[in-house]
């Protein structure tokens, strides 16, 4: 069995891939949580896996900073929401109106004993008794929303929790510490050079603090963690800086690496080109490089990228030695690729973590600023799933975490936001209400391995689990060893860039190393292609090449291919 590719196939191969297309396998919506006011901002922040109703599924945490609760105009609320059902599980309301609480929010380990994981919210509208918008973080029970700590700034217009972050153990104390961030924090020299402060998680006590050093460098815009980098025993910081202007590159941004327990600097890195904002959010990833340390990722969403204007861009950075190790760069001029960045777990199942990316003025639906929110390989950073925003001025992508495999089905979830959408309903339109969606990502394909040893070879199952409604359809494995990329091919969108490999897979021509590699589809949609390498088998030139593999189906007879699985990544190591 083979589809011959004929000079017309070859030709609509090459075309350009249609943007609002997703790149193999499925996007399911589990859940989508609604804002409950006007301009409520719902989805500002969100997290997920704590699990606080004990079921032992993780539940997700979403921040509204400028909801309306009791008529409070701005005064804010954070929800969490079961990860089994969906259902609300508690909610806390801002303190005051304008108080803008759940600009930032995360969950936060135990802290008060109850074996309930706790809520960190900053509230950076908050006034003082001398001065007003000084800013607070609150600690909030888990268990039943009361308060357990709050801290607060100390100066006029500081807005203190612009950022938050839960730390591991800084004083050894065995409880988590937490970081609370001050962007426009003015120190004694500098205005709105910022500050980041670390507290205790058992009282609440300041640990550490550390200031910008620069006017209107918004150190502290985004904070996250670290573990112990400097072999101290002592977890670390990562923090953004977002106004940054090294060397005169006004605004070019950036971001260091911070002791946990003096401030000192371990890594610090900056953007390179004229308002950048690199730093304006950060995330401590998985380890790409093997070295056991995780590395980090710091994006400007307002960096010029692709020769484009605004299209942002992402930079990961070796968590052992702060070199600079890959970009990923937004493709749409003005798209704010990079507005948000997370880790998002091992979506492939390739043995690495991925990165999830939210370009919030994306308008892939012909939408303006719908936004988009993206899922990249940690491995080869190829593209695996892309979710576009359906409404204009929703901004998809605006905050997003990873969730973790919440219904067991073996695939992970994401969490991301819109808070611009609309909410159009019979009674009362709610505009700018915002949403939340939990995504379950199925890629149709994993394999039972992901690196093939030239010197001891060894066999890898490609394990393909299609829908059922591919029963009985044909099947062909095609790869690729170009660079990440997609090709339009009859009216399908291909997670490969064409070469000689997949012409000849797309003509039956296999290497010997391949069985199963094409046939029909069992009724479960499902199949397993074999590669089985002999020890020695593959040239000494193999070694370190990328191969790039997805699982198409058809119906061959007609010519007409129906779903792709995601590209799974194949290397050959020594």
């Amino acid at each position: 069995m083979s589809l011959i590719l004929t000079p017309l196939l070859v030709l609509l191969a090459q075309s350009p891939p249609l943007p609002e297309q997703q790149v193999g396998g499925e996007i399911e919506t589990r859940f989508t949580f609604e804002g409950q006011t006007a301009q409520a901002r719902f989805g500002k922040n969100v997290d997920a896996g704590a699990d606080i109703d004990g079921d032992g599924v993780g539940d997700i945490l979403v921040s509204a900073d400028l909801d309306d609760p009791s008529g409070q105009i701005d005064a804010g609320s954070v929800f969490v929401y079961s990860g089994a059902d969906g259902s609300e599980l508690l909610r806390i309301d801002g303190p005051a109106a304008g108080a803008a609480f759940g600009t930032s929010a995360c969950f936060l380990s135990d802290v008060d004993g109850d074996l309930v994981p706790d809520i960190l919210v900053g509230a950076p509208g908050v006034d003082g008794v001398q001065f007003q918008k000084i800013g607070a973080a609150v600690v909030h029970s888990g268990a039943d929303g009361s308060q357990i700590h709050v801290v607060t700034g100390i100066q006029e217009e500081q807005f203190m929790g612009t950022a938050v972050a839960a730390l591991g153990d800084i004083d050894g104390d065995l409880v988590d510490d937490f970081a609370v961030g001050s962007e426009w924090f003015d120190t004694v020299t500098s205005s709105n050079a910022g500050r980041v402060e670390v507290f205790s998680g058992a009282d609440a006590s300041s640990l550490l603090v550390i200031d910008g050093t620069q006017g209107f460098g918004l150190f502290g815009c985004a904070v996250d963690a670290m573990p112990d980098i400097d072999g101290d025993t002592v977890p670390d910081l990562l923090i953004g800086q977002r106004g940054l202007t090294p060397l005169g590159t006004f605004r070019a941004g950036g971001a260091s690496v911070r002791s946990g327990a003096t401030g000192a600097v371990i890594y610090a890195v900056t953007g390179s080109d004229f308002n950048d904002q690199m730093g304006s959010d950060v995330s401590q990833l998985q380890d790409y490089t093997g070295d056991g340390v995780p590395e980090f990722a710091v994006a400007g969403h307002n960096a010029r990228a692709n020769s484009f204007v605004a299209a942002g861009k992402i930079r990961v950075f070796d968590g052992a030695t702060g070199s600079f190790v890959f970009p990923i760069q937004g493709l749409v001029p003005q798209g704010w690729f990079g507005y948000s960045v997370a880790d998002a777990g091992d979506v492939d199942g390739d043995g690495r973590g991925d990165i999830l990316v939210g370009a919030i003025l994306e308008d892939e639906n012909f939408a303006d600023a719908s936004g988009t929110a993206y899922v990249f390989s940690g491995r080869d950073r190829g593209l695996l799933f892309r979710h576009n925003g359906a409404v204009e001025d929703g901004n998809m992508g605006f905050h997003v975490a990873a969730a973790g495999d919440l219904d067991g089905d073996g695939n992970l979830e994401i969490v991301v936001s819109a808070p611009g959408t609309d909410l159009v309903s019979a009674v009362t339109p709610l505009l700018g209400a915002g949403i939340v969606e939990v995504l379950d990502l199925d890629p149709y394909l994993r394999g039972s391995e992901n690196e093939l040893s030239r010197s001891a070879g060894g066999n890898i199952d490609m394990i393909v689990d299609f829908p059922a409604s591919e029963a009985g359809f044909d099947y062909m494995m095609l790869f690729s060893a170009r660079p990440p990329g997609t090709t339009l091919f009859s009216g399908i969108l291909l997670p490969l860039e064409f070469d000689s490999f997949t012409i000849n897979a797309f003509n039956g021509l296999y290497p010997p190393i391949f069985s199963n590699a094409q046939g029909a589809l069992d009724a479960n949609g499902d199949t397993v292609v074999n590669l089985s390498v002999p020890p020695g088998a593959l040239t000494p030139g193999a070694v370190g090449a990328l191969f790039r593999a997805c699982v198409v189906s058809a119906d061959f007879g007609m010519g007409t291919p129906r779903l792709t699985t995601i590209a799974t990544t194949l290397q050959v190591v020594p």
